[in-house]
């Protein structure tokens, strides 16, 4: 959707469509389209990396729940 907005309007939100014209850490992930990817990869990998101490904690409880009387 936002990819439709951006050609439709004329803007580049998100950089989706090319990348900053000053130098910026996307120039670290490849060209278009390809940085997008990278940048995905990334952001899902950070979720995880965050989301692993909740889910270990409440695998830990529930396995105490179960494990009492």
């Amino acid at each position: 959707m936002t990819l439709l907005l951006n050609v439709a309007l004329g803007t580049n939100y998100g950089y989706l469509l090319r990348k900053p014209a000053r130098p910026s850490l996307l120039d670290f992930l490849g060209p278009w389209p390809w940085y997008i990817a990278s940048l995905e990869v990334m952001g899902l990998a950070l979720f995880f990396l965050f989301y692993a101490p909740f889910a270990l904690g409440d695998r830990l409880r529930r396995e105490r729940r179960s494990g009492m009387p």
